[in-house]
């Protein structure tokens, strides 16, 4: 009973309780419009009907819901082993909803044509260098260092790494 008091179990429940309503008040809305155009006699009986069957799927689903939860293993499982890469039908298909092979030999292409990233270590040395070339005296100094820097490791170095290093070498 301690855990039908507990946080997690009192917010689902107002949850739950949320929706139920939100979901009753639209199903009213929803009923009631479908059988205005039903004649006065059928209509009382078409709204029965109508909230009878609401509330009995509201019902099974909630059950389905506990099974759900409740459950400790799976009740269906699929044999995939048939689906492999080598497949005419899945290279096909994945070319086709994405173009991964396709992707991956232009991310190859391209990283040929780009320059070698350098280290920390070399990122470092440079940063050192330029520190001391023009003289900065401490943070104040980061967005001279940062100019000099960036136009000198352009493209060779990841800038939020360039920045890291120079925050950390003009606050020590």
């Amino acid at each position: 009973m301690e855990h039908l008091l507990t946080s997690e179990a009192i917010s689902a429940l107002l949850t739950l309780t949320f929706l139920e309503i939100v979901l009753g008040i639209d199903n009213l809305i929803f009923i009631s419009i479908i059988t205005q155009k039903l004649s006065e006699h059928h209509q009382k009986l078409a709204t029965n009907i109508g909230l009878f069957l609401a509330m009995l799927l509201r019902i099974v689903l909630l059950f389905g819901i506990s099974v759900v939860v409740q459950m400790q293993s799976s009740w269906l499982t699929i044999n995939t082993s048939w689906w492999t890469s080598n497949d005419y039908f899945y290279r096909e298909v994945g070319n086709s909803f994405g173009g991964i092979n396709r992707s991956n030999s232009q991310a190859n292409i391209i990283s040929e044509f780009l320059p070698e990233q350098l280290t920390e270590a070399e990122i470092e040395k440079t940063v050192i260098e330029i520190i001391t070339q023009i003289k900065a005296e401490g943070i104040k100094d980061m967005g001279k260092v940062m100019g000099i820097v960036s136009n000198k490791l352009s493209g060779k170095a990841d800038g939020k790494t360039i920045s890291n290093i120079v925050k950390q070498k003009l606050l020590s």
